[in-house]
């Protein structure tokens, strides 16, 4: 077996951000969909070779999101070391777990907004007072954040709701005016 054809098949499988590491007696591909099945199916005929290859390899055995990474710009790692001993050395400290985050009270005031205009949208008459798109597209960016069944129920009939076109005689009054009902209402 020619160390060539190992060389460009491992080429072949980094350059679709794929990688093959030694797991023992096996071998471990990441990102193994990204490889066409002609790949896959070469790496199992050549798997003693690769086994061999990259268990004597002395390579680094990154991650392959950091080994792109340190490929793309030039990178090395100087070295390694525990976070305990990064911390101790950097006097830093990592992030752990944080708490849950405590709502302000102008959260709570701007939740209780959106639930009221959900509540308000539940029932009203959209003949009366039409919504143009604009309108109905932010009333649902903004409820599709609650989770209260007042809001499901909103957003449900914000989907339903036929937008209304601005006319002239709605841009002389500023806002938009009621609309009649339609005599054949449109089917869906």
């Amino acid at each position: 077996m020619c160390s060539s054809e190992l060389t460009r098949l491992l080429e072949q499988v980094q350059a679709r951000s794929a990688s093959i590491r030694v797991e023992g007696d096996r071998l471990a591909i990441y990102n193994a969909s990204k490889l066409t099945p002609e790949l896959k199916e070469e790496i199992r005929r050549l798997k003693p070779q690769l086994l061999s290859t990259l268990r004597d390899k002395p390579g680094d055995d990154y991650d392959p999101v950091v080994a792109k990474a340190l490929e793309l710009f030039g990178g090395r790692a100087v070295e390694e070391m525990p976070v305990a001993e990064y911390e101790r050395r950097y006097n830093t400290t990592f992030p752990t777990i944080q708490k849950p985050f405590k709502k302000d009270e102008k959260e709570n005031e701007r939740q209780q907004w959106w639930l009221d205009l959900a509540r308000t949208l539940l029932t009203q008459d959209f003949q009366l007072k039409p919504l143009d798109h604009s309108t109905i597209k932010s009333y649902t960016i903004g409820l599709r954040w609650l989770n209260h069944p007042d809001v499901f129920k909103a957003t449900e009939i914000l989907k339903n709701v036929r937008a209304a076109n601005w006319t002239k005689k709605d841009l002389g009054a500023g806002y938009l005016l009621p609309r009649k009902p339609r005599k054949n209402p449109r089917r869906k």
